[in-house]
């Protein structure tokens, strides 16, 4: 678990990279970190002591803390930037925590953003990022339209790595899922139990999503299986343009029923907060699972399982 004095440095690099503090504005006192974290004076003065150590922050005897004037130059700072708050999307929480862990090891600070599925708050993340002369960008594009602004990042030096994605028109470096392989092996194991009938449930709307569905498709013809139309729903409540919505909406029991008729024994989700909303109409609906249904998700989000729900 991440020290709590890690968690208030984290943040407030965050806050002063994004510009919500401004060079020589003083930031929270003392007493109001404690209270917001919820923690001891002593763990809010080893943050804010690193803090200064790096040079992001001064303080002052008697009046408090306050944004460096400087650019943020030479402060070893790598800014991640991901579409949702973490736990919300495919992998949020975990991308989070592991890349916030590693640049620590390394003597990195580690800021974090959010474009909220927002080309424009990309956009403005991006260009403020360029401003504080951070030492490199880790980012989960949500789209092709800023690939001006990235392609500046980095003919200007930057070191940029893409999330799960890549950007055709740009040859940067991408860490991401065998989501292909990953799918075909899933649905082949279903297959393997003696399910014929497998239904797929997804949106389409990005590259990681499209390369699940060729993966399911894959698996089903070296099946000798046709690819049912029927079987396929590539349109669902709570994609991830909206994963914040409340689990368990009209339209997931919609496809429930769709797969119940259509006599499907087992469905492959494109991700497993896909396979969780299947999971609680399955629950309501009173369709045993995995007796009637067997769900396989995709991306083991750990925090489901901290839910209750336990995915293939």
């Amino acid at each position: 678990m991440q020290p709590l004095y890690q968690k208030i440095i984290e943040e407030l690099s965050t806050s002063i990279v994004s510009g919500s503090y401004k060079p020589n504005e003083k930031l929270p006192s003392e007493a109001e970190l404690m209270r917001s974290f919820n923690t001891s004076r002593i763990t809010v003065v080893r943050a804010l002591k690193d803090l200064e150590i790096r040079g992001v922050i001064y303080r002052r005897r008697g009046k408090g803390s306050f944004v460096s004037p400087r650019r943020l130059t030479g402060t070893k700072i790598i800014s991640l930037v991901l579409p949702h708050k973490e736990g919300f999307f495919s992998g949020g929480m975990q991308y989070v925590r592991s890349i916030t862990t590693a640049c620590r090891e390394m003597g990195y600070l580690c800021s974090v953003h959010y474009s909220e599925k927002s080309s424009r708050k990309e956009r403005a993340i991006l260009e403020e990022l360029r401003r504080h002369e951070v030492s490199g960008v880790i980012l989960y594009p949500i789209g092709n339209r800023n690939i001006d602004e990235i392609s500046r990042l980095s003919l200007d030096g930057y070191p940029i790595i893409l999330l799960d994605r890549s950007l055709d028109e740009l040859d940067l470096p991408v860490v991401r899922s065998e989501n292909l392989s990953g799918a075909r092996q899933a649905v082949t194991h279903i297959l393997n139990l003696g399910h014929k009938r497998v239904g797929f449930i997804g949106v389409l709307d990005a590259e990681p999503a499209a390369l699940r569905y060729r993966g399911y498709c894959r698996a089903l013809t070296e099946a000798g299986l046709p690819i049912n139309p029927v079987l396929t729903h590539t349109r669902y409540p709570g994609n991830e343009a909206d994963e914040q919505a409340v689990l368990g909406s009209d339209a997931a029991d919609e496809i429930l029923k769709s797969l119940m008729e259509n006599e499907v024994t087992a469905c492959f989700c494109v991700n497993d907060l896909c396979a969780y909303r299947i999971a609680d109409a399955a629950k309501r609906m009173g369709v045993g699972v995995p007796e009637r249904l067997s769900i396989v998700g995709f991306d083991h989000m750990r925090y489901l399982s901290e839910l209750g729900l336990d995915l293939t």
